[in-house]
């Protein structure tokens, strides 16, 4: 536990002289407003937060935000909220080093940014282990997906650690950008589809994987675009960046407007570059090569349908008594036919099949019958099915992507903490607005009400509830529009799913009715007939004012927080059930292809979509399912700590640098930017219940040791309410800066908590260094105590060692003086017996003894000898005498054993056989370093080896066949017979002699230690020189045999058995043969720079 005074007297110092920095901090509003801004960048132009503004009106925000744009900033305050301007244009504030600046600061440090949220987002993830959550909200086209991006990219670049998880996830962004954004009339990259990503990160803050959830994809644009609009970036990035091949394998040509359902070419868009961007990010993120060519396959079936068409013809059917005509339609286009079945897995002729005709179930009769269907009807289950199948791709690339970035089983087990990024479809209001603009709509209601439950309504009921004095702020409360969508019974979504159900045929005016009928009286709701009654019975609108121009007679007008928005119920039902023929699915669900199969794995019965089964579960509308997506994603977002990005568009026309003030002020007023301020400026920007600021800053308070109410290290004297005081006081805030509520702390202003997190870490440090110094001490101690035991046990071995070998010194000294003793005494008496027997009896019995020994002895190796017999190389010898002379008696008998035995089995040799071992005894003596020697010796030397015809005088006694090396061409050899008499040796062809030389004049014979077979013999007096031959199987036979001859003669030669060997030719001429190990498989021989070079296979 620390309780040293060096803690007390430091806060001591951190205090004061946080006091002296704030002593001219008084309690007024202005001079406060001065302080906060001291933490912000001043060089900026307007204020760097709304909540210093002077004067909190509409105006003045908006000219804020005029002042900002104008200077090319775009992101200002509000408290923790960032409000951001889209600039349309790039800003280079977006670079490594920006994003260093951010890192691991305060939200304040730096001019506002998307990187300050980011970085508090982050940060109260890692210290509070709690879940967080990004909600980007505004307009369509104010910027959204872009500052999605932004907040990505900031995570990726600045997080340390899981390199491969960032790159996937960041990589994921651009593949549904191409899916499910689009073109429209304010929003180049409009986000066609609501996207909700989970970041998943470890205990460490490192990011581990993520989780992609989409809502309401804009299906119906697949077939149907507005003038100046596209249809998805998908489209037209594969027409103009796919490679020829892939175009080839679709059918496809690079032109738009090639195709009935891309109606507005690509212009301005450099598409080509962007699909390889795409390609590239689908590798990065792991999406398989097949997976990625199915995808494209089913985008070039979405386009190949859109341009089947179909025309009217009459079926003749079988009626009651003749065949009877019946209108119908057959496919015009086979060959757009063809391609798309093709690219589907199904043939053309089940595909024209479903898209002419319908199944009914006929109740009375319990049958299926088949209808046939108009071109109008074919044409609608068409494009039924293009979106269909576009809606059913883009959710299989969500899954696909879930399980690229999804972390693994490991992770899941640990657990982990989320930063959710919520980019979703902003409010839309456009010349003519239908069912996907009503639930997009609804959307923004629910996020809105959101907005103002954690920030404004909760925040002031959180005032209420601990006590704390304030002014109450009117707002906006968008509560009673949500429930009018939404509410159970009376809710115009369950009207409309009621309509849907309804038996008969359902139009959209018996839809306008029925809502006309039950929610006529609410006051967010307009019809043309409650203008009508209205005229008539004033009472019905109350307090609510009504517009003088009269509705359409197939519209609605609901009155949203963001303004009046005028729906045309045209489409409503249709929209709303958006299900194709049970035929239809049943056909793709069959396909050959396993990714169609499994995009329709629930066909037919009970499938979601699937209209005219027999007897199944009918399936949730599309608004209902929405409904329910959102009160999942509103629950999700409630369990998560909330960060805000409010985004604006400053014109309509997307041109940089052009602010409408008018748009821009209406924006402001939808978004409730102004209640926020004036919620933020009288309010307080912390708070935190007792128990969680004491325990974050007890430290801070006085040590227990000193003072028996201390925080320090833990509060034990009573209420919590009283330690959050004891803290503030001790820290010296003043007491208007402060407010104790119920449970809570309230701080008001962000300077006063910044500083006292300051002094907590400046606290954390000096206590970190405390604990440092007690632990290196701790650890210090314990390694003297290991090294004084280690110390201690070397002396106790050492000093057992110098005691061991003084007692072995003594323990030798004794033996010697006992030694010496016993000798004396022993000799003492040998003397005395020597005197009492008679003179010199002693040493005659010991010479007898020895003597009697001796016979023993060599009794024992006479019966050793005769034991073996004639294997007298393998006598069994007893162990030699004891004494000086017995080894050498040994040695001399054994030695004298052996010649005498190996002089008796030479006597009984033949005189042959006797001498054809001096000849291989000879052999080994002279060359038994040659490698060769080995298979040499195992032959029986022979005389003769060839019949020698010529006339040779004197007996031969050695003839063999070789081969004669060329003096000056020693790759040249000639076949000789050598021929050994007792006084010449002759070379020989196969009749005349060559060359005689005598015996007496050989001086020499040479050799390698090779295998090869070349003998060089040498003789000076010889007028050609020495004789140079070549016998691989006779070599040593015969120079041993030459060394037998002229021992007999009475001359010894000089043998030489070496690797580089010298001979001499005629005329005195010396050249030096060179022998080494080649790769070759026979003995060659060349010349070299010195002499020969003979190269011998390994």
């Amino acid at each position: 536990m620390i309780t040293s005074e060096h803690l007390k007297i430091k806060i001591d110092l951190r205090v004061s002289r946080w006091l002296e920095t704030t002593s001219q901090i008084g309690p007024s509003w202005a001079k406060d407003v001065t302080n906060l801004a001291s933490a912000m960048d001043t060089s900026q132009p307007g204020v760097s937060d709304f909540v210093l503004l002077p004067e909190i009106t509409e105006e003045s925000i908006v000219e804020n935000i005029r002042k900002r744009l104008e200077n090319d900033v775009v992101y200002t305050f509000i408290g923790n909220v960032v409000v951001s301007i889209n600039p349309y244009k790039q800003l280079p504030i977006y670079s490594p080093e920006w994003a260093t600046r951010y890192k691991g600061s305060n939200i304040y440090e730096h001019p506002p940014h998307i990187y300050s949220i980011a970085e508090t987002a982050y940060r109260s993830l890692l210290t509070h282990a709690r879940d967080q959550c990004v909600l980007i909200t505004g307009e369509s086209g104010a910027g959204k997906t872009e500052a999605s991006k932004i907040f990505l990219g900031y995570v990726a670049g600045v997080v340390e650690g899981g390199e491969g998880v960032k790159e996937r996830l960041v990589s994921a962004n651009p593949c549904l950008e191409a899916f499910g954004n689009a073109k429209t009339a304010r929003n180049d990259n409009s986000s066609r589809f609501g996207k909700y990503m989970d970041l998943e990160f470890d205990f460490r803050g490192l990011p581990v994987g993520g989780k992609i959830t989409t809502y309401l994809l804009e299906k119906s644009r697949v077939v149907h675009q507005s003038s100046e609009e596209r249809s998805f970036h998908i489209f037209y990035q594969l027409l103009s960046g796919g490679d020829d091949d892939l175009l080839s394998h679709l059918s496809l040509t690079r032109n738009p407007t090639s195709y009935a359902y891309l109606c507005h070419p690509a212009e301005d868009f450099n598409d080509a570059q962007t699909y390889n961007t795409i390609i590239q990010a689908m590798q990065e993120v792991g999406v398989k090569e097949e997976t990625r060519r199915f995808w494209m396959e089913v985008v070039a079936a979405v386009l190949h349908l859109g341009n089947i068409r179909f025309e009217e013809e009459v079926l003749m059917t079988e009626g009651d008594e003749e065949k009877v005509g019946v209108e119908g339609s057959r496919v015009v286009g086979e060959e757009a036919l063809s391609h798309a079945s093709r690219l589907l897995g199904i043939t053309p002729e089940s595909l024209s099949e479903v898209l002419t005709h319908r199944s009914v179930y006929d109740q009375a009769k319990k049958e299926k019958i088949t209808v046939p269907l108009l071109p109008g009807q074919a044409t609608k289950t068409r494009d039924a099915l293009a979106k269909t199948l576009y809606g059913r791709l883009f959710s299989h690339l969500v899954t696909t992507l879930n399980g690229c970035i999804s972390p693994g089983s490991e992770v899941e087990q640990r657990g982990f903490n989320v930063i959710g990024v919520l980019d979703i479809y902003g409010f839309e209001v456009f010349q003519s607005n239908g069912f996907d603009q009503f639930l997009i709509n609804y959307c923004n209601e629910k996020l809105q009400q959101l907005f103002i439950e954690l920030t404004v309504k909760s925040e002031q009921e959180d005032y209420e509830r601990e006590g704390i004095e304030w002014t109450t702020i009117d707002f906006f409360n968008n509560e009673t529009i949500c429930e009018l969508i939404e509410s159970k019974n009376r809710g115009i979504i369950s009207l409309l799913d009621e309509e849907c159900t309804m038996p008969g045929t359902p139009t959209p005016l018996t839809f306008l009715q029925k809502l006309d009928s039950n929610v006529i009286k609410h006051p967010h709701y307009d019809s043309r007939a409650k203008q009508s009654r209205s005229r008539s019975n004033p009472a019905l609108t109350s307090s609510a004012p009504q517009s003088s121009q009269l509705l359409p007679h197939n519209a609605f007008t609901l009155k949203h927080y963001a303004g009046d928005v005028m729906y045309e119920v045209d489409g409503f039902l249709d929209r709303n059930v958006d299900a194709l023929w049970k035929d239809v699915v049943l056909c793709i669900a069959g396909s050959e292809k396993s990714g169609v199969r499994e995009m329709f794995s629930e066909e037919g019965d009970g499938g979601v979509g699937v209209a005219g089964g027999k007897g199944q579960k009918r399936p949730d509308t599309l608004a209902t399912q929405f409904k329910t997506s959102m009160a999942l994603l509103i629950q999700n977002l409630m369990s998560k700590n909330p960060h805000y990005i409010r985004c604006i568009k400053p014109n309509a026309s997307k041109q940089p640098d052009v602010c409408d003030q008018e748009l821009v002020r209406h924006q402001c007023r939808y978004l409730g930017l102004r209640e926020n301020i004036l919620v933020r400026r009288a309010g307080f920007c912390y708070r935190a219940p007792f128990t969680k600021f004491l325990g974050r800053y007890k430290m801070l308070g006085p040590d227990r040791s000193t003072d028996p109410k201390g925080t320090w290290p833990n509060y034990r004297a009573g209420d919590v309410r009283d330690g959050t005081l004891k803290v503030l006081q001790e820290v010296g805030v003043d007491e208007n800066e402060y407010r104790l509520g119920k449970t809570k702390v309230f701080i008001r202003h962000p300077d006063t908590i910044l500083r006292i997190e300051m002094i907590r870490n400046e606290c954390k440090t000096w206590l970190a260094t405390i604990i440092r110094a007690i632990w290196i001490g701790c650890r210090q101690r314990q390694a003297f105590l290991k090294t004084r035991k280690q110390v201690i046990k070397l002396q106790a071995y050492s000093r057992r060692r110098l005691h061991v070998n003084q007692y072995r010194k003594i323990k030798k000294a004794n033996l010697t003086i006992q030694k010496n003793v016993r000798g004396w005494i022993v000799r003492r008496r040998y003397k005395h017996l020597r005197r009492t027997l008679p003179k010199y009896a002693v040493l005659p019995i010991q010479r007898a003894w020895r003597r009697h020994h001796a016979r023993i002895w060599l009794g024992k190796v006479a019966d050793s000898v005769r034991r073996a017999g004639d294997a007298w190389r393998q006598v069994e010898w007893p162990n030699a005498l004891k004494g000086r002379s017995g080894k050498s008696v040994d040695e001399s008998l054994r030695l004298w054993y052996r010649r005498i035995s190996a002089k008796r089995y030479r006597a009984r040799l033949p005189s042959d056989r006797k001498w054809k071992l001096t000849w291989k005894a000879t052999a080994h003596d002279a060359f038994q370093k040659k490698a060769s020697f080995k298979d040499s010796s195992g032959r029986v030397f022979q005389p003769e080896h060839v019949q020698v015809v010529g006339n040779v005088p004197g007996e031969i006694l050695s003839a063999i066949t070789c081969c004669k090396i060329h003096r000056s061409n020693p790759s040249k050899q000639v076949a000789r017979l050598l021929v050994l008499t007792p006084s010449h040796l002759y070379t020989m062809d196969k009749n005349h002699i060559k060359d005689k030389l005598p015996l007496q004049d050989i001086v020499g014979v040479s050799t390698s230690t090779l295998s090869d077979g070349i003998m060089m013999i040498h003789c000076p007096s010889n007028a050609k020189g020495d004789v140079v031959v070549r016998s691989d199987e006779f070599c040593i036979e015969f120079m041993s045999r030459l060394l037998l001859a002229s021992k007999d003669s009475g001359k010894s030669i000089k043998v030489t058995v070496e690797d580089r060997l010298r001979t001499t030719f005629s005329g005195g001429k010396a050249i030096t043969v060179t022998f080494a190990r080649g790769k070759s498989d026979h003995v060659t021989v060349k010349k070299g720079k010195d002499g020969w070079v003979v190269s011998v296979p390994s």
